[in-house]
Parts: structure tokens; sequence; C-alpha cells
């Protein structure tokens, strides 16, 4: 694993009061990056200026998710090396209306 994705892993844990999930993304039973305990959450992150989120990877997370009876999220962070990261959490609609009660 490369230093900034080590890192974003780590903090995204703290954050979100989770765990590694250990030997993610190396080991077939070790889904996500951060597991809590309502969601599942896979990190990307990057040194390039933007972060494509496709169908097929959202599609990827949401069903890892739901084997473990977790809500899907994706933390992306864009790091630009002469500027503090952007942190980014990545939920479906629906999930962001029901979080703020609309």
């Amino acid at each position: 694993m490369n230093d900034i994705a080590d890192r974003h892993e780590k903090a995204i844990a703290m954050a979100l009061m989770g765990q590694r999930v250990s030997g993610s993304g190396s080991q077939w039973h070790s889904k996500g990056d951060v597991i809590t305990d309502t969601e599942l959450v896979e990190c990307k992150a990057t040194r390039s200026k933007s972060y494509s989120v496709g169908v097929d990877r959202w599609n990827k997370i949401t069903d890892e998710a739901t084997t473990v009876g977790r809500e899907p999220v994706m933390a992306v962070r864009l790091a630009d090396v002469n500027r503090k990261p952007v942190d980014l959490i990545v939920i479906t609609l629906d999930r962001y209306m029901e979080l703020t009660n609309r």
C-alpha cells in the first residue's frame, strides 16, 4: 500500500470510529477498507486533481456492504502536494436524505 492510501485509511478509521480491514484489497474475504458498526467504507486516495466514481465501482461497494449488513460509503482523498488534502464522502442521495431527515 502506498503512503497516501495508508494515511487516508488511518484518518478515515479514526474519524468514523471504525476499524481498518486487515488485508483489504488483497484477500477475497476482506471487503472494504474501514468498517464501522453501520458502514463499510471503501477508501480511494489520489494525487490527481480529480477522481471518477463509476457505477461499476459503486455497485461493487454496495454489494460488499450489503453482504456484511452495512451501508456503503466511499471516502475519496484528493491530495494536492501543495495544499491540505480534500476529503470527500460519497453516499447515495437516498441515504443523505435519511441522514438529514428530509
